[in-house]
């Protein structure tokens, strides 16, 4: 077999124990994309069948596995004009593909403002199409001043997505925050700028017009975080590190919550955060 493609998937996407073939095909003189389906039969590679898809830049994550628990389907994340990103699920059923819609143009939940990728985030064996929505006061804010949550859905086998949970992704302090369940649309988030050498998040939330902080998650170097405790105890005594990755150590300060009872119930402890927190450095 001979044939020219812009990503090749490779797996078992009918679930009869045999892999098949998905060729994605651009054409960007026409302006269209499809994906086509190979299964071999008779010594020889033989097309089951082919769908148009989205127009997209480029694939940047594409793979078989596991959309429900008794569905397998082939997610599509793909780039879409200047920044933006898309997610499609494709299902071969009786030897036919299939487009799963999740709605139209704006309406789309799998179209997002930057690429983000699936993934199996609850670790349950059943992929998760994420996202991206503003923090709360950020509503009004430009594109690249926007802090973004990452919020994660599962499909339910018919046509919607379900959500599934939420959390912050801060890629340059190489960690992903996952909200717990208490915590609502309220929440919003304070950083540093990218680049900086202090390195800090601040987790809090809106109250009316009021910002109240919970908590900032630093991140220091590991020579950094040695020199602060040398120098005195009493600097960290607010201080509890969370987790430690190969050249970064992350760690926790508390706010003040001057006897808030909405703060204290809206505050996590060090084992909370803990629990929420996942590296994710390179």
């Amino acid at each position: 077999m001979t044939d020219s493609y812009e990503e090749l998937v490779l797996g078992d996407l009918d679930g009869d124990g045999k892999s098949e073939v998905v060729l994605l095909k651009i054409n960007r003189e026409e302006f269209s994309a499809k994906a086509q389906v190979f299964k071999h039969s008779d010594k020889s590679m033989k097309l089951l069948d082919e769908i148009p898809t989205e127009y997209v830049n480029g694939y940047i994550k594409t793979f078989i596995g596991q959309v429900t628990q008794d569905k397998i389907g082939l997610l599509l994340d793909s780039g879409v004009g200047a920044h933006s990103g898309l997610t499609e699920l494709l299902l071969l059923e009786n030897g036919k593909l299939k487009k799963v819609s999740f709605g139209e143009e704006d309406d789309n939940l799998a179209f997002k403002p930057y690429m983000t990728c699936s993934e199996d985030i609850d670790g349950d064996g059943i992929l998760e199409i994420s996202t991206l929505r503003p923090v709360a006061g950020y509503e009004d804010a430009s594109m690249a001043g926007t802090v973004w949550v990452t919020v994660w859905y599962k499909w339910d086998g018919a046509s919607d997505l379900v959500q599934v949970e939420e959390g912050y992704a801060n890629y340059e302090d190489g960690y992903y925050f996952r909200f717990p369940a208490k915590w609502g649309q309220e929440i919003t988030i304070d950083r540093q700028e990218y680049g900086a050498k202090d390195r800090w998040t601040n987790f809090g939330y809106i109250d009316g017009t009021t910002k109240r902080p919970l908590f900032t998650i630093n991140t220091f170097s590991r020579e950094q975080w040695d020199k602060m405790k040398k120098v005195s105890e009493d600097n960290i005594v607010q201080y509890a590190e969370v987790a430690k990755g190969l050249t970064r150590v992350y760690v926790v300060h508390w706010e003040d919550s001057q006897g808030d009872l909405k703060t204290g119930k809206m505050q996590l402890d060090l084992e909370e955060i803990k629990t929420g927190l996942k590296l994710i450095e390179n």
